[in-house]
């Protein structure tokens, strides 16, 4: 059964955003790209092939564990007693760690214990694993993330302390609607085979689930003192295109 959204993520949807631009200079942005606070994302094509990472995560989807965020939430409402009345931050969101301990910078894990619980699967979606290890591309955490039907994530910034802002990584794993929504961009169209440079932590962006089929993605944190010189290459060059080689505008509400 789908469910609605909560009134903060059904109005941010709605919402027209205005017209983006990076401010600065290229070369101001390039000089701090990683801890770069104006940059919301940076699409690179890797040509990466993802059928059988899907195929892996449909075939293993009853290890995904509900996220971490909306499983404390429940509990705190549940104590509370205000479910009746209150609408979640987020609902339908599952993860399944393939590597990393921990889920968020910053985060005490001898405090907050409960983080590491669940299944950690560092044999799953080996083919992405393998992709990304002949590119040369090194990572500190991979994860895969599951949004059913109905499921949203309302408007936030991630939580993270890390000041390599832009090493969060975003990685459609198949074909879907553009339902990842950034302000003050609009909404993201991305590619099957690209990855996306996420500044999660310097923008608010909501993600829902309108379709009828559960959405995959995953999600990594690079290491960027190891980015391979052709990969770094390519963000200069794509952050040259997209944001500085003409006026960049959102793309749609």
């Amino acid at each position: 059964m789908l469910t609605t959204m909560n009134k903060l993520t059904a109005d941010f949807f709605a919402a027209e955003f205005p017209r983006y631009q990076v401010p600065g200079t290229y070369k101001d942005a390039i000089a701090t790209f990683w801890q770069n606070t104006k940059i919301p994302f940076v699409e690179l094509d890797l040509g990466l092939d993802m059928d059988s990472t899907h195929q892996w995560c449909v075939n293993n989807s009853d290890d995904f564990d509900l996220a971490w965020n909306q499983r404390k939430w429940n509990q705190h409402n549940q104590h509370q007693g205000s479910t009746w009345f209150k609408r979640p931050h987020s609902e339908h969101r599952y993860d399944l760690k393939i590597q990393g301990k921990r889920l968020a910078s910053g985060v005490d894990s001898a405090a907050n214990a409960d983080q590491l619980t669940g299944i950690t699967r560092p044999d799953g979606a080996i083919d992405l694993q393998i992709q990304l290890q002949q590119l040369g591309i090194k990572y500190s955490s991979l994860k895969l993330a599951r949004l059913d039907p109905g499921g949203y994530l309302e408007p936030h910034k991630d939580a993270f302390q890390d000041p390599d802002c832009l090493s969060h990584v975003w990685i459609p794993i198949h074909s879907s609607d553009a339902e990842l929504k950034i302000y003050p961009w609009g909404k993201l169209p991305h590619c099957v085979g690209c990855v996306y440079l996420l500044n999660n932590q310097s923008f608010i962006h909501s993600i829902v689930n309108t379709s009828t089929q559960p959405r995959f993605v995953a999600t990594m944190r690079l290491i960027v003192d190891t980015v391979p010189e052709s990969i770094w290459n390519l963000i200069q060059h794509q952050v040259q295109q997209q944001w500085f080689a003409h006026n960049s505008s959102p793309s749609g509400a």
